[in-house]
């Protein structure tokens, strides 16, 4: 019995360079709960205290759900996450001084809040 000698060549995928480029691409927009809600937000948002990242928390779940850039946060939604009025303002005060959100505060009615792109 004869055995049958292989030659063995190196794979080379036409599509490889494509592939690759691709992939850097995507390496590029990183993101780390939703494509929407940028790395370097979330990286942000690791300064702010207690109060500042349970509502930012509350916020990035909000703004993946409505697909809105600007949202309003019921007292009920927060109460679902157990977060009281006194938190709320702190947190938002704190989002705000990081430069992660813009509010716009209407009397009577809910804050809208916008969520701000952070520069690297």
């Amino acid at each position: 019995m004869k055995l049958i000698d292989e030659i063995r060549i190196p794979f080379k995928n036409p599509r490889l360079r494509e592939v690759e480029k691709d992939y850097l691409e995507r390496a590029k927009r990183r993101f780390f709960l939703h494509p929407r809600i940028p790395l370097s937000w979330v990286l942000k948002l690791n300064e702010a205290g207690v109060a500042g990242l349970r509502v930012g928390y509350v916020l990035i779940y909000c703004f993946v759900l409505k697909g809105s850039n600007c949202i309003k946060l019921s007292k009920y939604l927060l109460n679902a996450f157990r977060i009281s009025k006194n938190q709320k303002s702190r947190g938002l005060r704190e989002l705000e001084e990081l430069g992660l959100i813009e509010m716009k505060i209407n009397r009577g009615r809910q804050t809208q809040i916008k969520l701000l792109k952070v520069n690297d």
